[in-house]
């Protein structure tokens, strides 16, 4: 037994693929691009970083994201936007809160009042302990 949809639900449905192809063909836009400035400029660390964060966010490639942040980090270690992201990422994907928190703390000594830092430590220490 199937139930019909309406034309209206019908409209919805196709309008919302629509919608999903068309945000699935930026994403692939976007990574193009990053990967483009990479060929370009392999160690720049806030590109690495910043597409760490879009493997993160957008693709899920928790794994792909964690190379980026660790290659941000070889190319400048004191990178505070890399120590940052790959301290969430550790804190909320991997549960590894130790390291988490060494990244915190060593991007806060960089800059005491990186607010997305300051940020995710108070969630870490209000969450994690």
């Amino acid at each position: 037994y199937k139930v019909m949809a309406s034309p209206e639900q019908e409209f919805q449905r196709t309008e919302f693929r629509k919608l999903q192809e068309e945000l699935e063909s930026k994403h692939n836009k976007a990574e193009e691009l990053y990967k483009d400035l990479l060929r370009t400029s392999p160690g720049d660390a806030g590109t690495l970083c910043n597409y760490g964060c879009f493997l993160e966010d957008i693709r899920r490639d928790f794994d792909g994201a964690e190379s980026m942040f660790k290659q941000a980090l070889e190319s400048n270690p004191r990178h505070v936007g890399a120590l940052c992201n790959y301290g969430t990422l550790l804190q909320e994907v991997r549960g590894e809160y130790n390291r988490a928190e060494e990244l915190y703390k060593k991007a806060l000594e960089i800059d005491p009042k990186h607010i997305t830092t300051i940020y995710n430590y108070g969630g870490l220490l209000k969450n994690a302990r």
